[in-house]
């Protein structure tokens, strides 16, 4: 009798070490989510303002602001030559 006291107070106390350890982890565990949690957020938000930022890089607006920054004209017109009936080469007679 007294040995199977002994070895439900050996099991019960391997238990409670056992909970104790897996309570542990687990809040170790949780902590090093919520830290994931909030740079996932910070990510979120940096994706977010990159995005907008995209958007307004690859606008035609843009495009036209910049080009008049580096000095592009609107169009070019093409350059005609009058006659192109005429004589462009010389003949030998």
């Amino acid at each position: 009798m007294k040995f199977t006291k002994a070895i439900i107070a050996i099991t019960l106390l391997g238990l409670a070490a056992i909970n104790i350890f897996v309570f542990v982890s687990s809040s170790r565990m949780s902590d090093q989510i919520a830290k994931y949690n909030s740079q996932v957020e910070a990510l979120s938000k940096e994706n977010m303002l990159l995005e907008a930022r995209l958007y307004e890089v690859d606008s035609l607006s843009h495009a036209a602001s910049e080009a008049a920054i580096l000095g592009y004209t609107q169009k070019v017109e093409p350059q005609f030559l009058k006659n192109t009936t005429e004589n462009y080469a010389l003949r030998a007679n």
